[in-house]
């Protein structure tokens, strides 16, 4: 079922930047300032990789297509202000 969540334990962080990682290329060919920040260097949570690794892609992608060259594109992960967790921002 595609709307079951199917969390497993994994570092959040890692997997994030590996996300970021895979929009590398696409950022040198638009001519594209992408960064990837993470205040945090280390985040070990149960969460859905299939389902977050989607997220980001959409999003992302959405990024991509809308900056122009020379434009900039930031990634970034923080702790929650208030509460515990993350907080995460894609910046076009």
């Amino acid at each position: 079922d595609e709307n079951k969540l199917n969390a497993s334990e994994g570092v959040f962080i890692s997997f994030c930047k590996e996300v970021a990682e895979s929009f590398k290329d696409l950022a040198e060919q638009k001519g594209i300032n992408f960064d990837f920040q993470s205040t945090i260097s280390s985040y070990y949570t149960a969460f859905d990789l299939n389902k977050i690794e989607r997220i980001f892609f959409n999003l992302l992608s959405n990024a991509f297509k809308f900056t122009l060259e020379g434009g900039e594109i930031i990634f970034k992960i923080e702790h929650a202000k208030r509460k515990e967790g993350l907080k995460i921002t894609i910046i076009d």
